[in-house]
């Protein structure tokens, strides 16, 4: 795996070079551009979401959240996650010299607004750097969260886990977890397992991109976790997938997705998306996934929602613009999922400029109706979200973006746009560079809707 250390260098997601001065933001009033009514429109059939990706219908920022124990170079806003009444952000360090954790803000009963945490998930067995909070995801009926802590240390030498939290009959409060997933086969290689995570009903799954084969590690791994029948405890896998034949840079599960039967997983240093559909079975191991989606330059951000895929190519030259970025769509064909690198849209922004990196992060609205695509660099190199819809004969390459959303407070490095997660009634964008009281890189994130 190429990348690793968020907090020292943001290459994962290809960050620019961070720049945060010394002064205070300048918040001022926000104002979505251009307006929404073409959202509107559609955002009842949107609502029919399923799995942690949904639809959005956002109107203005609501509430900025940051972590009430936040310091310096905490990244709260590497991750994010929502569902419901309840959002997830994962930071990549605290409690302690980077152990990490999971944040968790329920809505208060007079509606969002600026706020802290209302509970801090935590590991029991937490180290130093684990970085647990590195990828976070949130059940549809919001009552599951589960967190990935990449560079954990477990008993075996391997490294990664991830880490499961059930909510409490009387609502989220600071806790360790329910239960510990680890990987069988992990002493054998340094897999960074939980780099990636995603839950679908009873369903997680696991990116781990430096699982290998013959002692050459980085081929990449995705690692399935089905809840037992009597809830959810520590296990090693239900099925590992991987790829017959993969390179030792492909780093599969660097980003993946989930929606219902149907897994995807990226692997940037093949420029793929793996898709892997559910066997009439159920999961089970295997090294040869359902199909091959092919495009320059993703794979390092990926998500699913019914029969559309999203990929990120964030570093993509377009036009004269290195590193403008782009985000490919593919549509699932009547006959099911095949190999292919002929992508059904292409989608840029129309006012992107060179270092933007569009593309850096993407989640599916709805059942495919709607795209939001973070560009880090973008907005003066404060970092942006763009929403993009579904024409009404399908999707097509386009640079015409429905809206984009803007941090009220923010200044050049942020880092605005490194995470997105919708709901059905809210987008959630994660800004990890965040400059806060506590000092630079604590970290936010921002919560659009009605």
């Amino acid at each position: 795996m190429r990348a690793v250390r968020l907090f020292t260098s943001f290459l994962l997601f290809s960050f620019p070079t961070f720049a945060i001065g010394s002064a205070a933001a300048q918040a001022g009033p926000y104002s979505p551009k251009p307006p929404l009514s073409a959202w509107d429109s559609i955002s009842g059939a949107l609502g029919r979401a399923s799995a942690s990706h949904a639809v959005i219908d956002p109107v203005t920022q609501l509430a900025e959240l940051t972590a009430s124990d936040g310091g310096f170079n905490n990244f709260l806003g590497t991750s994010v996650a929502v569902a419901g009444n309840t959002v997830v952000v994962g930071p990549a360090s605290d409690n302690g010299p980077f152990h990490g954790a999971a944040y968790v803000f329920v809505k208060p009963p007079t509606g969002w607004s600026n706020m802290t945490q209302t509970a801090e998930l935590t590991a029991s067995d937490g180290m130093s750097d684990d970085e647990l909070g590195r990828s976070v995801s949130i059940s549809v009926d919001g009552n599951t969260i589960v967190s990935g802590a990449p560079f954990h240390t477990n008993s075996d030498n391997s490294l990664g886990a991830v880490y499961v939290w059930v909510k409490p009959a009387t609502g989220w409060t600071n806790a360790t977890e329910t239960a510990k997933l680890i990987a069988s086969d992990g002493s054998q290689y340094s897999e960074y397992l939980g780099l990636s995570v995603s839950i679908s009903a009873d369903t997680v799954v696991v990116g781990a991109p430096g699982w290998g084969t013959q002692n050459v590690s980085g081929e990449g791994a995705l690692y399935v976790y089905v809840k037992p029948q009597g809830g959810w405890v520590s296990a090693t896998e239900t099925a590992r997938l991987t790829v017959a034949g993969a390179g030792a840079a492909d780093d599969l599960g660097e980003s993946l997705g989930i929606s219902g039967s149907t897994i995807v997983g990226g692997a940037p240093g093949a420029s793929a998306t793996y898709v892997f559909v559910e066997p009439a079975g159920g999961w089970r191991t295997t090294s040869t996934p359902s199909a091959k989606l092919s495009a320059t330059g993703i794979g390092g951000a990926v998500a699913i929602n019914g029969n559309i895929v999203a990929a990120g190519s964030p570093n993509l030259t377009v036009g004269s613009n290195h590193e403008q970025g782009a985000a490919f769509i593919f549509v699932k064909p009547p006959s099911g999922w095949r190999s292919t690198s002929n992508f059904n849209a292409e989608l840029t922004a129309s006012n992107g400029m060179t270092g933007d990196q569009f593309g850096s992060s993407v989640t599916v609205a709805g059942q495919g109706d709607g795209v939001v695509s973070g560009a880090v660099g973008g907005n003066a190199a404060q970092g942006t979200a763009y929403l993009f819809l579904k024409p009404k004969n399908g999707w097509k390459t386009t640079s015409k973006f429905a809206a984009e959303f803007n941090a009220s407070d923010g200044q050049s490095g942020y880092g605005f746009g490194s995470a997105v997660n919708t709901d059905g009634r809210m987008l959630v964008v994660g800004s990890p560079g965040w400059f806060g009281p506590f000092g630079d890189q604590q970290g936010s994130a921002y919560i659009f809707g009605r």
